[in-house]
């Protein structure tokens, strides 16, 4: 789950998420990015792990049982918080630091 930065958008940094998203893709493992319902900076916290937590039940309905978070800047708080929350049982969710070679691409 791809959450970008409090302005909004599906891109995340530098459009580093489409990019990100068909190497993930490539190795199997598929992506959902997530736009904020408000666009406000700095947004409400609350109504950004809203909108994430939707998606997590959005895929755990649909049977995924294992998913990661990785949020950017304003998204990043949020899918802290997020984490923080209780969750669907059987999603386990993971935060991800970007690996230097991720940013040097971006």
């Amino acid at each position: 789950v791809m959450v970008g930065g409090g302005d909004g958008g599906l891109d995340g940094p530098v459009g580093l998420y489409p990019a990100l998203a068909a190497d993930l893709l490539d190795a199997g493992l598929g992506t959902l990015r997530v736009d904020f319902r408000i666009h406000r900076f700095p947004g409400p916290v609350e109504e950004g792990v809203h909108d994430v937590r939707a998606a997590i039940e959005w895929l755990a309905s649909r049977g995924i049982e294992c998913a990661g978070l990785l949020g950017h800047s304003f998204g990043g708080a949020v899918v802290i918080e997020a984490r923080t929350l209780p969750r669907p049982a059987a999603l386990a969710i993971e935060r991800f630091e970007a690996p230097a070679a991720v940013e040097e691409r971006a």
